[in-house]
C-alpha cells in the first residue's frame, strides 16, 4: 500500500465464487470493507532564535557591521518519518549575504547550524528574510516554518558640530578647519553611505577649495579674514552646510 490509498479512507472489495452444477450456475459473493488507518503527527521544530511574540510574528536579528550571529535548529518527529531541515533566502542567496547553513538530516531527527557574518549586503531597502523549514517525508506532510529577518545596524548619528572658526596664525591652536570624527561627529563611512566631497565658497559663491579626502585640513588658503561657507556631500545624497570664519 502506498500514499495513494490514503486519499480514500474506505475501500470495499467484493469476492465472488461461482460453480455450475446440472446446468445451473451457483454464485456466492462477499463484500469486505477495508478501512485505511492513517495518522500523522506534525514534527516539532526548535531553535535558539529568540522566542516569537506571536504565532504570526517575524523574528528580527540586528547586528553591527562585522558582527557574527549563530543559531542551532533541531527537528523531532514522533512518527519517526525522515526529516530534512532547509533554509532559503527570500530573493537572495545565503552565501552572497555572508550566511551559511549546514543541515544534518535523518530519520525521526534532524539538526542544523546557521551562521551570519553581518556585511554590507544586508544594508538595503528590503531586509534579508530567511525561511527555515522542517519537512517530513510522509503521505500528508505538515512542514514547520520559521521566518527570521536580518538587519545591519547603522552607526548612531549624532549632532554634527564642526569647528566654526579658525585662526591660522601658527600657534597650533585652531590653525585649520578639519572634520575629525571625534570632535565634529561627522557620520562615519558606512557601506554605500560614504564621504564624497567638501567644497568651500566665498560669500559671493566662488569656490576656493574642494577635496574628496574626509581627513583634509584647510588652513584658509591665504584668504582674508571673514566668513566662508562649506558644502559636504555623501554618496547617498545627504548634505551638510555651514559656515567657518577665518580670524586673523
Amino acid at each position: 500500500m502506498d500514499c495513494r490509498a490514503v486519499d480514500k479512507p474506505l475501500y470495499e472489495f467484493e469476492f465472488r465464487t461461482a460453480s455450475s452444477s446440472c446446468g445451473e450456475e451457483q454464485a456466492v459473493s462477499i463484500v469486505v470493507p477495508i478501512q485505511i488507518d492513517y495518522s500523522n503527527a506534525p514534527p516539532a521544530l526548535t531553535t535558539t532564535f529568540p522566542p516569537l511574540v506571536s504565532t504570526d510574528s517575524v523574528t528580527v536579528i540586528r547586528l553591527p557591521l562585522g558582527g557574527i550571529y549563530e543559531a542551532a535548529l533541531s527537528g523531532l518527529d514522533t512518527d519517526n518519518d525522515p526529516l530534512a531541515l532547509m533554509a532559503e533566502g527570500r530573493g537572495f542567496e545565503l552565501a552572497a549575504a555572508g550566511m551559511s547553513f549546514v543541515p544534518r538530516n535523518g530519520t525521526g531527527t534532524a539538526t542544523a547550524t546557521f551562521r551570519w557574518v553581518a556585511d554590507c549586503q544586508a544594508v538595503r531597502p528590503e531586509a534579508l528574510s530567511v525561511v527555515f523549514t522542517l519537512r517530513e517525508t510522509t503521505c500528508r506532510p505538515q512542514p514547520r516554518r520559521r521566518v527570521v529577518r536580518f538587519e545591519v545596524m547603522a552607526p548612531e548619528e549624532r549632532p554634527f558640530q564642526p569647528v566654526n572658526i579658525i585662526t591660522p596664525n601658527g600657534d597650533s591652536r585652531n590653525d585649520v578647519f578639519t572634520l575629525d570624527n571625534t570632535k565634529s561627529n561627522l557620520p562615519p563611512d558606512f557601506c554605500d553611505f560614504r564621504f564624497a566631497n567638501l567644497q568651500i565658497f566665498t560669500r559671493w559663491g566662488n569656490r576656493i577649495y574642494q577635496t574628496t579626502n574626509r581627513t583634509f585640513s584647510w588652513d584658509g588658503g591665504g584668504q582674508p579674514a571673514g566668513a566662508y561657507f562649506y558644502l559636504i556631500e555623501f554618496t547617498n545624497g545627504k548634505k551638510y552646510r555651514g559656515a567657518v570664519t577665518i580670524a586673523r
